[in-house]
């Protein structure tokens, strides 16, 4: 690190320092003596802001003393220093819990606006004034959700980097303590998607946990532009038997769960690894952190033996911006101006107004019953001037289309994982999706490309 960095630093930390200590002077919520506070800086830090400046704590983690006045804390004030991270991070973990038991609420607000209205539509013997009003509370659903998927976007990576920086902390004070006296505690195990009314025999459902961003060489997934990750294991996946009450997110918000949804624990990649069933019908999943129509990049692990429908996709009918379809064959609104056979892979995209049309992987199919991964891209072209939609998948093959709009999913709606508009139709099978809102780069590619290749046995 530059010297002129670690002198800001141990500046910065010196002052936050002495603004503790006179704080803690003048409120007397300390019995600590000046030269106690100045002789012991992190625990009376520590203690008195209570870590409620996240800001501070990170300039102490990065401060050379930090680790010597570790060793130098009694047992008494390293647990008292446990007990106050570990309240923090329950905090932050509360935090997130609760965005994403309001982000769920609305949506099923949404849904519930949404279906009404379309029931009032339908009777022909709704008066005017009605179908009005229900539109009117579908639209305040829509604004009210579309308002807290702006709050989750900003407050959620916040909490999740608040998660990673306590648990650096605990981590730091385990190993270079001579004799922690306490332990930190796991976090709570409340979640937003837990059925009420789950069976007796369910497991805790687990929360999200914050992990680092990984290097293009840590064996694990770039999360910068990473909005979402539907991880295929045991610690992402709350089951009864292999019926799904459950599943939290890996990065992102929540993940919704429609329909009967099941799991099998495959160990292929991993012993925690496994698959989900979705389809025939309403049986999916929804990642609530995509919505918004824009550049993506979907990885999708998936297997079938089904001859056509949408395996995945965002579109609830009329037109939104952008309807969104990804088939295996031909499903119903699809727009591929090529057409499209039996088993193949498509991407369709259509807006009013704008270009209706998508990507296919022309002549090969992919509903053989073997594990197959797709990298999906929509939006501006990275390497030229105009649009792109392309496909590459584990087989080396790879497919593009230039005559496309500018990006894919839609507006204000989940993306659906085992079904589009409509429903499957079959039965599917699907391992991890990551969902990025950017083209992704070599590195990052090689990076995912050798996970999922482990996950479907390569």
């Amino acid at each position: 690190m530059p010297s002129l960095v670690r002198g800001e630093l141990s500046r910065m930390f010196r002052l936050i320092c002495c603004v503790v200590f006179f704080q803690c002077v003048y409120n007397k919520q300390s019995s600590l003596e000046p030269e106690d506070a100045i002789a012991n800086p992190i625990t009376n830090g520590l203690q008195t802001l209570n870590i409620a400046n996240m800001t501070s704590l990170k300039y102490m983690l990065q401060n050379k003393d930090f680790l010597s006045h570790i060793v130098s804390m009694d047992p008494i004030a390293l647990a008292q220093t446990f007990t106050l991270l570990e309240s923090l991070r329950t905090t932050s973990q509360n935090g997130i819990n609760d965005l994403n038991r309001k982000l769920k609420n609305a949506l099923d607000i949404k849904v519930e606006k949404q279906l009404a209205h379309d029931a009032a539509v339908k009777l022909e013997a709704q008066s005017k004034e009605g179908n009005v009003d229900t539109k009117l509370a579908w639209d305040n659903a829509i604004t009210t959700h579309g308002l807290l998927v702006k709050e989750n976007s900003t407050r959620m990576p916040i909490l999740v980097s608040e998660i990673d920086v306590i648990d650096r902390v605990i981590a730091l004070l385990s190993v270079h303590s001579k004799s922690p006296t306490t332990s930190p505690t796991t976090s709570p195990t409340a979640s937003p998607t837990t059925s009420p009314t789950a069976l007796p025999t369910a497991s805790p459902t687990m929360l999200p946990t914050a992990s680092p961003t990984a290097s293009p060489t840590s064996g694990l997934p770039n999360q910068d532009g990473l909005l979402a990750w539907l991880r295929a294991d045991t610690d992402h996946v709350n089951v009864s038997g292999t019926s799904v009450n459950s599943v939290t997110c890996s990065v992102g918000s929540t993940i919704q769960k429609h329909g009967t949804v099941k799991f099998t624990v495959d160990s292929v990649g991993g012993a925690k690894q496994g698959y989900f069933q979705v389809g025939p019908g309403n049986d999916c999943l929804q990642l609530n952190a995509v919505q918004t129509p824009g550049i993506y990049t979907v990885f999708l692990t998936f297997k079938t033996t089904h001859t056509r429908g949408p395996i995945a996709g965002a579109d609830l009918g009329g037109y939104g911006h952008f309807d969104t379809e990804v088939c295996i064959g031909k499903c119903g609104n699809n727009f591929i101006q090529k057409g499209v056979n039996t088993g193949e892979f498509l991407m369709s995209t259509h807006y009013g107004g704008s270009i209706k049309n998508g990507v296919t992987s022309e002549g090969k199919t992919f509903n053989d019953g073997n594990w197959h991964w797709v990298e999906i891209y929509g939006g501006t072209n990275p390497s030229a001037s105009g649009n792109l939609y392309s496909l590459r998948f584990d087989t080396g093959d790879s497919y593009q289309e230039t005559n496309v709009n500018d990006g894919w999913m839609r507006e204000n709606v989940g993306f659906f994982i085992g079904r589009g508009q409509g429903y499957f139709g079959g039965t599917a099978y699907v391992k991890d999706v990551l969902v990025y809102n950017r083209a992704v780069t070599t590195d990052e590619r090689t990076v995912i490309d050798g996970r999922l290749n482990k996950l479907i046995g390569l």
